[in-house]
């Protein structure tokens, strides 16, 4: 993971920014900054280290919008720019999980959610990571059989069932082991996060930025540069930070 100092942020910051990134994009109905906030996820995506997952998730979009593209054309219906900015939107929120599910990892998200609800806590955790791990089991099965060109017509509904239910054991087998190290009890144990003032910069430029979005959808100049310094936070915090070590690294040298 490249974002190092972004990801070492406490939980609930970064939870702030996803939060507040997810609803940018289905908030702003300007074509042109929702590919923007597109092509910002992507960079996102390649600095938290699942840029091969992204793109296997925009073939599958890709293809999808192409079949949309393809039937509007034979019904003779005229191409409606909201329906496919919506799409876009869609896409986006989609691969944004990818390095949400990536930076918020299990340890982050029960530190999150255990105090207020642990068997809730638990439950999203799974529902999540099923997600996940049923696209792993699919890569892994077609990898498998793409090797053999006599299995092809093997990939049926039948096995695809079989990967939902390998699926699932996966992450009934991963409560059965949360429950037997006694989670939801009074000994679970998980890291606690402290709340620095790295954390309460970068929760001001989350509300600094985030408000003058909301503020300046009228203004379209303002709008690009507030939304543009938000898309790119977590770059310029890491930034600072490596810009900051460097210069203390060489302070200490000379």
């Amino acid at each position: 993971m490249k974002l190092h100092c972004f990801s070492n942020l406490h939980p609930l910051v970064l939870v702030m920014y996803y939060f507040f990134l997810l609803i940018f994009i289905f908030y702003l109905c300007n074509p042109f900054f929702i590919i923007m906030s597109f092509f910002s996820v992507v960079i996102l995506n390649y600095f938290c280290g699942c840029i091969c997952q992204t793109i296997s998730f925009i073939k599958y979009f890709f293809v999808f919008g192409l079949m949309l593209l393809v039937s509007n054309l034979i019904l003779m219906q005229p191409i409606n720019i909201i329906v496919v900015s919506n799409f876009i939107s869609f896409c986006s929120s989609t691969i944004l999980f990818l390095s949400f599910n990536k930076i918020i990892d299990s340890g982050k998200f029960l530190y999150l959610c255990s105090k207020i609800s642990p068997h809730l806590a638990l439950i999203l955790n799974i529902c999540v990571r099923y997600i996940f791990i049923l696209q792993k089991r699919i890569n892994d099965f077609v990898c498998i059989h793409s090797l053999n060109n006599n299995d092809k017509k093997k990939l049926n509904t039948a096995l695809i069932s079989k990967i939902f239910d390998w699926s699932i054991n996966d992450c009934i087998e991963l409560a059965e082991v949360l429950k037997a190290k006694n989670y939801t009890s009074n000994f679970t144990h998980y890291k606690i996060y402290k709340f620095n003032f790295r954390d309460i910069i970068f929760t001001c430029g989350i509300f600094f930025f985030g408000s003058a979005v909301f503020f300046c959808t009228k203004n379209f100049f303002a709008l690009f540069v507030f939304l543009f310094f938000y898309l790119f936070l977590p770059f310029t915090y890491d930034f600072f930070c490596f810009t900051r070590f460097f210069i203390r690294r060489k302070v200490r040298n000379d």
